[in-house]
């Protein structure tokens, strides 16, 4: 009897797969039900969302306020100040220390405060020295200056620079290079409790340039986006799970609802064009069960 009814089970279970990929197959043929479906799958992962009051950010940005209101935080990748504010307003009182290669963006105004506020104009990188950044002409896409350049050519490919013009949207602009474990021992700041990284390309330099820090335990969670932009500087997110994972961190996808826990598999490599994730080290989850992102089914 009970084989019986697992071979009902399975035949019923195969013409429901079955009948899925029919149907899907003949919706496929829709330009727009394909297009809305692919918007539906980019709404569900959170790719591409750059709004820090949606996209999951301000509750991340609200936990981790409330857990440590009197921590050490760190802004890397300060740029307009958009995350630092969305700190202060949450009634953070701690030290943040807010790093930028530019004067134009480390001397914007923020809120009022009793947090001290550490400003560090310098870029990080895995080895103190000098660099150039692509500063944008248009400061509408300040968000998007990079010490790494996006766009490289060969010779056979000249045709198609004169149609992008990287270099005719961009200013070089010389830049002093520090690491965080340099630049954290100047300053005397011996643990950080959350650090965010938004350094379009450089997020994995800025981890090695922290590696004592983080191999000694003294950087609790870390935002970064990996997007693109990694991916014009060859770095992988294999890359950077492989690195934080050696030191004991676990990594997250930061979703509107909160950050969903996901392990490294191949095919996430290609899955977003952009994406926020948070990593926290192992023995730390416990503390993190209020912002785990709760699926809903409806």
């Amino acid at each position: 009897m009970t084989l019986q009814y697992r071979d009902n089970k399975n035949n019923t279970l195969s013409l429901i797969q079955y009948l899925l990929r029919f149907i899907a197959h003949i919706l496929s043929r829709s330009r727009y039900i394909t297009s809305f479906s692919r918007e539906i799958v980019r709404h569900h992962d959170n790719d591409a969302f750059a709004d820090i009051s949606s996209n999951g950010e301000k509750k991340v940005i609200q936990f981790m306020t409330n857990l440590n209101k009197s921590g050490c935080f760190a802004d890397i990748g300060f740029n307009k100040g958009d995350y630092s504010k969305e700190i202060l307003n949450e009634g953070f009182y701690g030290k943040l220390l807010i790093v930028d290669p530019l004067e134009s963006n480390i001397t914007s105004p923020l809120p009022d405060t009793t947090a001290e506020i550490i400003k560090a104009q310098v870029a990080l990188l895995e080895e103190i020295g000098e660099s150039v950044i692509y500063h944008n002409i248009d400061e509408e896409l300040s968000g998007t200056d990079s010490l790494i350049k996006q766009i490289e050519y060969s010779e056979v490919e000249l045709e198609y620079q004169e149609q992008v013009k990287f270099e005719d949207r961009t200013t070089l602009i010389p830049v002093k290079v520090d690491t965080l474990d340099s630049l954290a021992m100047q300053l005397k700041l011996e643990y950080f409790n959350f650090i965010k990284i938004d350094v379009e390309g450089a997020e994995l330099a800025v981890l090695k340039g922290a590696e004592s820090l983080i191999s000694e335990g003294k950087i609790d969670y870390i935002q970064l986006e990996f997007g693109h932009a990694c991916r014009a500087a060859r770095t992988t997110l294999f890359d950077i799970y492989r690195f934080l994972a050696k030191y004991n961190y676990q990594m997250y996808v930061i979703k509107p609802g909160g950050i969903e826990l996901t392990s490294f598999s191949p095919w996430l490599e290609n899955r977003y064009s952009y994406i926020n994730l948070f990593f926290a080290k192992k023995e730390l989850r416990d503390k993190l069960t209020d912002l785990e992102y709760k699926s809903s089914l409806i």
